[in-house]
């Protein structure tokens, strides 16, 4: 290690310091997180259920509009790709994660596969809904009921696609609400 002092100022500048780093705080697993611009809670809820040492979440957030509406949670696709890609560039990501789960059956979950590995071919892709099938494929769930905040006319997107993937939907309850606020 070299010690020059400066000829401007009377310190000593050093440089090429050695050093090693560690594996940081994703040494097991980094997730990228997909957040609506209008969602108030994901990240929070996110870091606690997946709250183990070496998991590290990334987020970045996509526009939408707060009024909910089918055409409205289908005009967020084209970001899809373009709001994964800003997550730790050039730096791999185990798992991405669209936080969305209205938009997830509107789009549909294949097409947001495909525009998550647009950007990020190495890591696995999910949304919600994805998680919610896979839950209730292992407790052998066949019948569910639904609970959302949604219009009925965002509802009747939810429920055909429910009923699309297998599972029925003899109760379907509404908040009736189009305001993502």
């Amino acid at each position: 290690m070299a010690m020059q002092p400066d000829t401007a100022q009377d310190f000593i500048n050093l440089k090429n310091i050695p050093f090693t780093v560690d594996d940081g705080i994703a040494a097991r697993a980094r997730i990228g997180l997909v957040v609506l611009a209008t969602d108030h809670s994901v990240e929070h809820e996110f870091k606690l259920v997946v709250n183990m040492p070496g998991v590290a979440i990334y987020q970045s957030r996509i526009p939408n509009s707060p009024t909910i509406t089918p055409e409205n949670l289908r005009a967020m696709e084209p970001h899809i790709t373009d709001r994964t890609d800003v997550i730790l560039p050039g730096i791999p990501l185990d798992v991405v994660a669209y936080g969305c789960t209205s938009a997830s059956m509107i789009i549909g979950e294949e097409r947001v596969f495909e525009l998550i590995h647009a950007a990020r071919p190495e890591a696995k892709a999910t949304t919600p809904i994805t998680a919610a099938f896979a839950a209730f494929r292992a407790t052998g769930c066949k019948r569910i009921g639904v609970l959302t905040p949604y219009s009925d006319e965002v509802n009747q997107f939810i429920r055909s696609y429910i009923e699309s993937k297998g599972f029925e939907v003899p109760v379907f309850g509404s908040f009736n609400q189009d305001n993502d606020n």
